[in-house]
């Protein structure tokens, strides 16, 4: 899991994305940003999953398409087409890396000149390989409580906080199969339009540090670092995190 969020505003789409890298006992392993801008095409690209999915799309965009109607229109068939030669390599690399996904979820967003609009097209491949169309919004991680009405209404501001509350998610399988923090890094925030695609870093977490935990300030200013009780199964060593994070929010 990593905060891969989406908001299709119609006339602009909003990329909101971290840029923490983790391992399977989320242990931060590097930082990289996870949305890149194509400004020639007016089109803006962010992946989750595999660990090496975002340079690989990177060169397909790059090569396959011109905008955003070129991918709506002929997406499908050169996404299939990659993956359906880079599976057997993925598969391979995850089983020489214990814990390492082989799903990923890409969302392209862009201006269509044609329709005078910014549409979204999403490739994922966690339950089945799927291509969509014109999707509105992607919020990930999404969890109960964390939106109380529609993600397009939410204005700037709003819409960074909504990832900051990402950040203390605990997630569940996956790469968060121990129940760890896994929002970390930076706030990118990447608008593509009409007018072409803008980047900018509005948030900073500088308690973040490669081979270290996600621990948010909230938790650490309550907590003295709590020692791990060893001996304990998943089941139980989650029980246990829950725990401490109810504390830090007592």
């Amino acid at each position: 899991m990593t905060a891969l969020n989406v908001i299709n505003h119609g006339l602009t789409a909003t990329f909101l994305t971290d840029t923490a890298q983790y391992d399977r006992q989320g242990v931060i392993v590097g930082f990289k940003e996870k949305c890149l801008a194509f400004r020639d095409r007016r089109l803006a690209v962010a992946s989750a999953g595999w660990v090496m999915i975002t340079d690989q799309i990177e060169s397909v965009v790059a090569k396959c398409f011109t905008d955003i109607d070129d991918v709506i229109d002929n997406g499908e068939e050169v996404f299939r087409a990659y993956h359906a030669a880079v599976e057997p390599r993925i598969e391979e690399r995850c089983r020489l890396i214990p814990g390492a996904r082989a799903d990923y979820l890409t969302v392209i967003g862009g201006w269509s000149k044609s329709r005078q609009e910014t549409r979204l097209a999403i490739f994922k491949t966690q339950g089945g390989v799927e291509f969509l169309r014109d999707s509105k919004t992607v919020i990930m991680p999404l969890f109960d409580g964390l939106i109380s009405k529609d993600p397009r209404r939410l204005g700037p501001a709003a819409s960074v906080e909504m990832v900051k509350r990402q950040r203390d998610y605990f997630g569940e399988g996956g790469d968060s199969d121990h129940g760890e923090r896994v929002v970390g890094g930076h706030i990118l925030v990447t608008i593509v339009g009409e007018h072409g695609v803008d980047q900018k870093v509005v948030h900073r977490w500088p308690e973040d540090r490669i081979g270290e935990r996600i621990q948010p300030r909230t938790l650490a200013a309550n907590s003295a670092a709590p020692i791990v009780p060893q001996g304990m199964s998943r089941q139980q060593r989650r029980a246990w995190e829950r725990q401490q994070g109810k504390k830090a929010a007592a």
